[in-house]
C-alpha cells in the first residue's frame, strides 16, 4: 500500500503559523522554518505520519501569488532550511508534502514582468493566456487570464511546452533538493489534465511512491485520479459531515457516503482526502452549532473512508472565519504547539492520537469498504471491512443517549472493543447493541 493511503496527515500553513510578514519585504532570508521542528514533535505525538505544508515558495503575500517557484520564500528561510526540516520530519517517521502552485503566478513573477514590459515581443508571452486585442484589468495593453477573476493571480498556459517543462522540472527539482514525498496540486480543478498526467509520470519516475493530492471542489473526482493523482480533496464529504450534525440530518451524510463509497458508489476504493476544515474554510469549531459535536466529528474523520487531514489548531478547537478586510488570514493564525493546551477544546488531542493509532493498526479503517448499518435523523452507523478485519463506526448527533441495534452477516459472534474508551461489547448471531452517550461516537474493532 502506498504511504499516502495509509498515513493520517497534519496540515500546517507556515506563513501564518510562523508569524511571517503578510507582505514580502525583500532583503535577507529569515530562518523561520527552523521553528517548525517543535511542531514535528507535536505531530509525532498525535501519531500522524504525513505533513502537508502550505506554500513555501517565494511569493508576494499569501503564498499563492508566486514570485519564484525555485526558491524558498525569504520570509521562511532558505532552501537548506527546508531540506533540514524535511530531514527532521523523516527522522520522526513523518513524510512531507509541499503545496504545488502550478496554475498561476503573481504579477511580480519575472516572466509576467517581462510580458508587461515587452508585450507580444516578450519571450514569455506564450507562458500565459493573453489577448492583445483587449485591455487588461489594470490598464495593461493586453488582457490576461486569471484564477477566478483575481487579477493578482496570472494563469499559466500549461499547454505551452516550455511552461510545462518549467513546472514539471520544478517539481523534480523539489524531490532532489528537499527530498519531499508528495505534492498537493493547488487548483487542480482548472489545471490541464494532460499536464497533471505528465507531472505524475515524471515525479514517479524519480520516486515510485510519490503521493499526489489534487485540490478539486466539485465534479467527478475520478477525473483527477485517472489523470495520475493518488487522491482528491473530498469537499463533498466535508460539507456533509458538518451540516449533518448542524441540521440533525444524518441522512445527508449517509446519502453522500453511499453515493461515493457504497456498494454502487462511483468512488469506491479511492483514498480521497477527508477534512473538517483547512486554510480556505472556516474552522470546524466556528461552523458547528454545538461544540459537543467536535469529538464525534473527529471520530468520523478517522473512521469513515478516506485519508484524514487535521488542520493545525483545530485539534484543540480553535475558532476562525473569513474576515471582510483580513480575508483568509484569520484561518491561518500565528500559533505555537504550546498554545494548544490553552485553546477551548484541548481534550480533542488525546482523542485524535487514539484515533490515529487505531487507523494505523486496522486495515478496515485505512482501506476497508463501506456498508451502512443504521441511519436516523441524529444517529448513524456503518461497517468497514478489509479481509478479515472489520470495524463498526457509530455516531450520535443527538443531545440524549441513543441505543442502536446493528445487524450484519459479518458480525457473527465476537467481542468488539471501543478504540477510544476500551469498552467491550459482544456481537451475537450477527447482531450487536451499541449504547452511545449524547453527542458521541465510537469505533468498535
Amino acid at each position: 500500500m502506498s504511504w499516502g493511503r495509509s498515513a493520517s496527515f497534519y496540515h500546517l500553513f507556515p506563513l501564518g503559523c510562523l508569524g511571517a510578514p503578510r507582505v514580502n519585504p525583500g532583503g535577507e532570508a529569515t530562518p523561520r522554518l527552523e521553528n517548525l521542528e517543535s511542531w514535528l514533535d507535536h505531530i509525532a505525538a498525535l501519531g500522524l505520519g504525513g505533513l502537508l505544508l502550505g506554500p513555501v515558495c517565494e511569493s508576494a503575500t499569501h503564498g499563492y501569488d508566486i514570485l519564484d517557484l525555485r526558491r524558498v520564500d525569504r520570509r521562511l528561510g532558505s532552501d537548506a532550511d527546508l531540506a533540514r526540516l524535511v530531514a527532521a520530519a523523516h527522522a520522526r517517521g513523518i513524510n512531507v508534502m509541499l503545496d504545488g502552485v502550478f496554475n498561476h503566478v503573481g504579477r511580480g513573477h519575472r516572466a509576467f514582468q517581462d510580458v508587461l514590459a515587452k508585450g507580444r515581443d516578450s519571450r514569455f508571452a506564450a507562458w500565459f493566456i493573453l489577448d492583445f486585442d483587449t485591455p487588461g484589468p489594470r490598464g495593461e495593453s493586453f488582457h490576461y487570464e486569471t484564477w477566478r477573476g483575481h487579477d493578482i493571480l496570472v494563469t499559466l498556459n500549461t499547454q505551452n511546452p516550455e511552461t510545462r517543462e518549467y513546472l514539471v522540472a520544478t517539481a523534480e527539482g523539489w524531490i532532489d533538493a528537499y527530498d519531499i514525498d508528495g505534492i498537493r496540486l493547488d487548483a487542480a480543478d482548472v489545471l490541464s489534465l494532460g499536464f497533471q498526467a505528465e507531472l505524475a509520470a515524471r515525479c514517479r519516475a524519480k520516486r515510485p511512491d510519490f503521493w499526489l493530492l489534487a485540490e478539486a471542489i466539485h465534479g467527478d473526482y475520478r477525473r483527477w485520479t485517472d489523470a495520475g493523482n493518488d487522491s482528491v480533496t473530498n469537499y463533498v464529504l466535508h460539507k456533509a459531515l458538518w451540516s449533518s450534525f448542524n441540521d440533525g440530518n444524518m441522512f445527508e451524510l449517509a446519502h453522500t457516503l453511499d453515493r461515493q463509497f457504497g456498494p454502487k458508489g462511483t468512488l469506491r476504493g479511492l483514498p480521497l482526502g477527508t477534512f473538517l476544515d483547512n486554510h480556505d474554510t472556516p474552522r470546524i469549531a466556528t461552523k458547528l452549532k454545538h461544540a459537543a459535536h467536535l469529538a464525534p466529528l473527529h471520530v468520523l474523520l478517522f473512521g469513515l473512508p478516506g485519508v484524514p487531514f487535521v488542520y493545525y489548531g483545530s485539534e484543540a478547537g480553535i475558532p476562525g472565519e473569513h474576515h471582510e478586510t483580513d480575508h483568509d488570514w484569520p484561518l491561518r493564525p500565528e500559533l505555537q504547539p504550546g498554545d494548544l493546551t490553552s485553546l477551548p477544546h484541548s481534550e480533542l488531542m488525546p482523542l485524535i492520537a487514539a484515533l490515529a493509532r487505531a487507523r494505523a493498526a486496522h486495515p478496515a479503517l485505512r482501506e476497508g469498504d463501506y456498508q451502512p448499518l443504521h441511519v436516523a435523523p441524529r444517529a448513524f452507523a456503518c461497517l468497514r471491512r478489509a479481509g478479515d478485519d472489520l470495524a463498526v463506526v457509530a455516531a450520535n448527533a443527538g443531545m440524549e443517549a441513543a441505543r442502536l441495534t446493528l445487524r450484519h452477516d459479518a458480525l457473527g459472534n465476537r467481542r468488539l472493543i471501543d478504540v477510544i474508551g476500551g469498552a467491550q461489547v459482544a456481537a451475537q448471531e450477527n447482531r450487536v447493541e451499541v449504547a452511545l452517550a449524547p453527542a458521541s461516537a465510537m469505533i468498535l474493532v
